[in-house]
C-alpha cells in the first residue's frame, strides 16, 4: 500500500491565491502492516527531532482519514493529536 506523510509549517497563498505548503518535507513508499507504519513514523520523528526544537513545540497535528497506520503517529510523535481531514469530515456517508 502506498503511504505518504508530509510535514509542513503552515499554508499560505501563492500568486494565484492557491494554497501552498510552507517548508514541506515528504516521506513515503509502499508499506504494509503495523511494523512498517511504526518504521515510517519513526523516520518522521527523527526528521522532526533534527529540524525542530520539539521541547518548544506545543502541538503536532496528524491530519488524515483515520486509518490505523495514520493513527500510529499519535503513539510515536510526542505532543501529537489526530484531526480528521476536511474531506472525510464532510463525506462520511
Amino acid at each position: 500500500m502506498p503511504w505518504i506523510i508530509y510535514v509542513y509549517e503552515g499554508v499560505e497563498g501563492d500568486e494565484e491565491g492557491r494554497p501552498r505548503l510552507i517548508n514541506p518535507k515528504y516521506f513515503g513508499d509502499v508499506y504494509d502492516g503495523q511494523e512498517a507504519a511504526s518504521r515510517l513514523w519513526t523516520e518522521v520523528l527523527d526528521y522532526l527531532d533534527e529540524a525542530y526544537d520539539l521541547d518548544a513545540v506545543d502541538r503536532v497535528y496528524i491530519n488524515g482519514d483515520g486509518a490505523a497506520w495514520i493513527r500510529t503517529g499519535e503513539k510515536i510523535i510526542p505532543k501529537s493529536k489526530f484531526a480528521l481531514d476536511k474531506y472525510h469530515m464532510h463525506n462520511t456517508s
